[in-house]
């Protein structure tokens, strides 16, 4: 627009045919407005139009006809005060105002939503008005308000679980937890991030707050389930812990953890659930009085399991059903009827099929009531739960038999609990504990757990510890010209290729920007390392295709090999990024033309 505002009075070049319209620069005015995409008018003092360019009708209205009107007329009803106070802005200044965005309305009655960008020309004797360039933005509009609903969506999810969850790093230190947990210990969230388990429970002491085992009594920090699976690497499934608060009362938790571990399996944290099962606790321990005497409390016993979210199932010594609340028909496909009239030995199987989590069937004879009634005591075993209309669910089962006030067995007990939801979101938040969002590859949290793994193992084998450290040649060049969202699928591109380029058991990883590293095991030859800086440095090297770009990136490789299991691992990678730099400084040096 430049062009056309410094040069000849708009009554010179509008086009032929229009009222006003001049001649002489016609040609002119063709190549850089008439053949523009983004819709450009000029208006007088009043707002009315003076002139509109072809890219105009996609509004739908009449370019003659509209001349002389108010531009404001096609301006939705609510941004017009904004929209005029911004003309008198321009009005009352000269030079061009900030992007203002707004509604207008088409000639079919549909908004578009645009974004105008004006300048005040008025007193330029050549074009004698406000010019306003609009560009449709509807579009991007529409992508960035699915966005904003995407991510208040999945905040929506995480604050809305029931459970209590938290994820740790490996020395214990809390990286994220949701309002349920801090409803459940009653102490701001804010005042706990950051903090090591022992640091959280001291200060839980200090504000009067004890954690308690299973049978009461103050559980030390060494047993706590977070604790135990940053030792051992095994999960901690359903361990029963009490939050004893200061008035007095306390809170029963239901405590499962399981460790998170990077791409060569080595635990890098841990992700907790915590779920309030004090209501459940008492609601079983009073199932078990009333399945003693069934017959006097039929009635309670019935309203207890109706508004039970778990599923219960009952049968006696022989296997016959006796109790199916309406979970437990949810959970196995059974109508009320089919609950009343099974009976048989084995688990009641209604139109469900049982599987362990990797899919097999389950064996009949590892079905949970058939264990309890074998006197099995059944804990925190998740199965997969297909029932009959195809709906597949993560439970957790409980079972355990029965016995009358005599001592003889009576039958046996199910308790059922859905924890689909919650799995996926361990699954989510582990992903997000571990990797690296653009790329997929491992980040910082990983690569520093890898490199001490690697460390401790050179003290008790020998070998070497590798540490190639890459950064990329003309990859900001690259940025700078053609954008970031060019730079990021180039930066995919070479995660992929350094993937394959190194071997199945290295360990590859972004430090931030176009920064990559790789941590590999050898024997102790620097020989193997050299050899896989090559094969990276070729395998870096092959031009890029990025739609119809084709671009040159390569990378300069620094690299160490430790042998001493002592060694730092911020100095291995301070010193493979020096080495790193020298060969970037060589290869400049080599090509003089580059510096």
């Amino acid at each position: 627009m430049r062009q056309v505002l410094e040069g000849p009075p708009v009554s010179e070049v509008l086009a032929p045919g229009v009222p006003g319209s001049g001649v002489g620069h016609e040609g002119r005015f063709s190549a850089l407005v008439e053949h523009v995409n983004d819709i450009v008018v000029v208006l007088d003092a009043t707002g009315a139009v003076r002139y509109a360019n072809p890219a105009s009708r996609r509004l739908g209205y009449d370019l003659a006809a509209w001349l002389g009107q108010s531009a404001f007329a096609a301006v939705h009803p609510d941004d017009l005060p904004r929209v005029q106070a911004a003309f008198a802005a321009v009005m009352a200044g000269s030079g061009r105002r900030v992007p203002l965005q707004f509604r207008l309305r088409r000639a079919d009655g549909s908004l578009m939503v645009a974004e105008a960008l004006a300048t005040n020309r008025l007193a330029d004797p050549g074009v004698a008005g406000v010019v306003v360039t609009v560009r449709d933005v509807t579009a991007r509009t529409r992508a960035e308000e699915e966005a904003r609903a995407a991510d208040r969506l999945h905040r929506t999810l995480v604050e809305s679980l029931a459970e209590g969850v938290a994820l740790t790093d490996r020395d214990g230190v809390l990286l994220l937890g949701n309002s349920a947990l801090e409803r459940l210990l009653e102490v701001p969230l804010a005042a706990l991030l950051g903090k090591s388990l022992p640091a959280v429970l001291e200060l839980g002491r200090q504000l009067g707050w004890r954690t308690l085992d299973a049978a009461g009594r103050p559980l030390p920090a060494a047993a706590h389930p977070t604790v135990a699976v940053l030792r051992s690497g095994q999960p901690v499934l359903g361990q029963l812990l009490g939050i004893r608060r200061p008035e007095g009362s306390v809170c029963w938790c239901q405590v499962s953890a399981r460790p998170v571990r990077d791409a060569r399996r080595a635990v890098v944290g841990s992700v907790s659930s915590i779920t309030d099962v004090s209501a459940l606790r008492r609601a079983d321990r009073d199932l078990m009085v009333a399945l003693g005497e069934l017959e006097r409390e039929r009635t309670f016993l019935r309203v207890l399991l109706d508004n039970l979210e778990e599923g219960i199932v009952a049968c006696d010594e022989d296997g016959r059903l006796t109790i199916v609340n309406p979970a437990g028909r949810r959970f196995l496909g059974l109508t009320e009827t089919d609950a009343g009239a099974l009976a048989g030995p084995a688990d009641p199987a209604g139109q469900a099929t049982w599987r362990t989590l990797d899919g097999r069937p389950l064996d009949p004879s590892r079905m949970p009531l058939a264990r309890a009634l074998r006197g099995e005591s059944v804990r925190e075993v998740q199965l997969l739960l297909e029932d009959g209309s195809g709906t597949a669910r993560v439970v957790e089962a409980n079972a355990q038999a029965l016995a009358s006030e005599e001592g003889q067995p009576i039958g046996a007990v199910l308790a059922l609990h859905d924890v689909t939801e919650h799995k996926r979101t361990e699954a989510e938040l582990t992903s997000l504990a571990l990797t690296d969002p653009l790329t997929k590859l491992a980040n910082r949290l990983v690569l520093e757990d890898r490199l001490r793994r690697s460390l401790e193992r050179l003290r008790r084998s020998g070998g070497g510890v590798g540490v190639l450290l890459l950064d990329l040649d003309g990859f900001k060049e690259v940025n700078d010209r053609y954008g970031h969202e060019t730079g990021d699928q180039v930066l995919q591109m070479v995660a992929r290729r350094l993937a394959a380029a190194v071997r199945p058991e290295d360990t590859v990883a972004r430090l931030g920007g176009d920064e990559l590293v790789v941590v590999c095991d050898v024997a102790g030859a620097a020989e193997e390392v050299a050899l896989i800086a090559l094969r990276v440095e070729e395998a870096l090297a092959r031009p890029y295709r990025v739609g119809e770009l084709t671009l040159e990136v390569s990378a300069s490789v620094g690299w160490v090999v430790a042998e001493d299991p002592e060694a730092d691992p911020d100095e291995l990678v301070a010193e493979a990024d020096a080495r790193m730099y020298r060969a970037k400084a060589r290869r400049r040096a080599a090509r003089p033309g580059d510096a």
